[in-house]
């Protein structure tokens, strides 16, 4: 894959260049209604000088010069096992599909998944989303069943314990911010939970310094799901794929060298919504993680406060998250 050439210092990410001296780049998912595949592709293909091509009627694709393949599907994977099994067997599948596409097609969202960006590339993917906005397209608060979100998937910077434990800790301290704004149906689905309370206990005490296996058994212990905020699972699979997969049976857990941030709402068919905004959120933990003094310190306040309050215990309650 050939990089688009970047003529700034990627602002969105703490730090922004690996420890191989390489740019971090991010990836991100789009989840909304209102419009086509086609439609969508063609708007990624303009922004981005890239060839669409028709894969089957629930997913195209976007292939690149300066960064590679984009996806645009439908994200239900019985619509998209049928609509391959289609291609393959002309015959019940297709009547199948027939039947269920038009009622699935109403509910479940399309998403645009893209390849690892640089912030010239999340700079045009903003402007995409400002014409999918202005063609129609509708987001998380369009409708009380559209539980959609924008995932953010930024590379890592460093593969050692000490550094994904920073992330993992600033994150738990910086978890009730940034699931205000959550949409309630997103949070009644529980497909981004918080942590469960014993498990910020754990990785919040002073003398925890695990080695990697201990920190992904430890997380595989506490979460043995994808549906967190922040879902450690691909980042995990990329380092120690045999360590998961004795652990979790899920074929949607595929290794990537990225951490995946599930919880922004994707605000497409709102005005002043933005990429970069939620971008910036996820910015904050970072910088929290890099700051080890104000890390510590936030760490040792939580444990001392808010960690053993009566109305913490019950908002992990009522989130689905009090898992001891």
């Amino acid at each position: 894959m050939i990089i688009h050439p970047n003529t700034q210092a990627n602002p969105y990410l703490v730090p922004s260049v690996t420890t191989d001296g390489e740019e971090r780049l991010t990836g991100i998912e789009l989840e909304f209604l209102g419009l086509t595949i086609a439609q969508i592709a063609d708007v990624i293909a303009d922004a981005f000088k890239g060839e669409t091509q028709l894969v089957h009627q629930h997913l195209s694709t976007v292939e690149t010069s300066d960064y590679g393949s984009f996806r645009v599907e439908l994200d239900c994977r019985l619509m998209q096992k049928l609509a391959q099994e289609t291609i393959e067997n002309k015959g019940l599948s297709k009547a199948i599909d027939a039947v269920l596409s038009p009622m699935v097609t109403q509910v479940a969202p399309f998403e645009i998944v893209t390849p690892p960006l640089d912030a010239d590339g999340i700079e045009m993917l903003d402007a995409c989303v400002k014409t999918l906005r202005l063609l129609g397209a509708q987001g998380t608060s369009a409708h009380p069943l559209h539980a959609f979100g924008m995932h953010i998937n930024p590379e890592i910077a460093a593969k050692d314990a000490g550094y994904l434990l920073s992330v993992i800790q600033a994150y738990c301290l910086l978890h009730d911010e940034l699931a205000a704004d959550m949409d309630l149906t997103r949070k009644a689905t529980s497909f981004a939970g918080a942590y469960p309370l014993a498990y910020t206990r754990l990785v919040l005490q002073p003398d925890y310094s695990p080695t990697l296996g201990e920190l992904i058994d430890d997380y595989l212990h506490y979460n043995p799901t994808r549906d967190r905020g922040l879902d450690m699972l691909p980042c995990f699979m990329h380092l120690d794929a045999p360590r998961i997969r004795q652990a979790i049976d899920d074929p949607l857990v595929k290794p990537r060298p990225t951490f995946h941030f599930r919880l922004p709402n994707c605000k497409i068919d709102e005005a002043n919504w933005s990429i970069t905004d939620e971008l910036n959120q996820w910015r904050k933990v970072e910088a929290l993680a890099a700051d080890k003094v104000a890390l510590q310190t936030a760490s040792q306040n939580f444990l001392e406060t808010k960690a053993e309050s009566w109305w913490f215990m019950q908002s992990s309650k009522e989130s689905g998250s009090w898992l001891m």
